[in-house]
């Protein structure tokens, strides 16, 4: 857990943690993450809420192991179009996104979730 820490940097060298299978992020300054952040291909749970991310990288869909992922209340406007390959995605939070758009692709994907919580517009 490194929640409420203030980072405005998430370091490369996080793909080191190549066992870890919770994350939680929440309530710091992130703008953006590392690519590496695909690295951590034992992720199960990935907690990014209460950032200023404006994008997630396309390494994101590596993750195949992950389960839940928290995006709410930061700055996003897409989602990389290789999330829809995250299959074992039962929730998927991305609500505070005033901005973010989904592809077609990506809600039919969405809406597919267990537990899809969103802003409706």
């Amino acid at each position: 857990i490194v929640s409420r820490n203030e980072l405005c940097v998430l370091q490369d060298s996080v793909k080191h943690l190549t066992r870890l299978k919770y994350l939680r992020l929440e309530e710091n300054r992130l703008k953006s993450l590392p690519d590496g952040i695909g690295r951590l291909r034992q992720l199960d749970f990935l907690s990014l809420s209460d950032n200023r991310l404006e994008s997630i990288p396309d390494s994101i869909s590596c993750l195949e192991n992950l389960t839940g992922l928290d995006l709410k209340n930061n700055a996003l406007t897409t989602l990389p179009e290789g999330i829809i390959k995250l299959k074992k995605i039962s929730s998927l939070d991305i609500r505070g996104n005033a901005r973010l758009r989904l592809n077609k692709k990506q809600t039919a994907w969405a809406m597919e979730i267990k537990q899809f919580l969103y802003d409706r517009k």
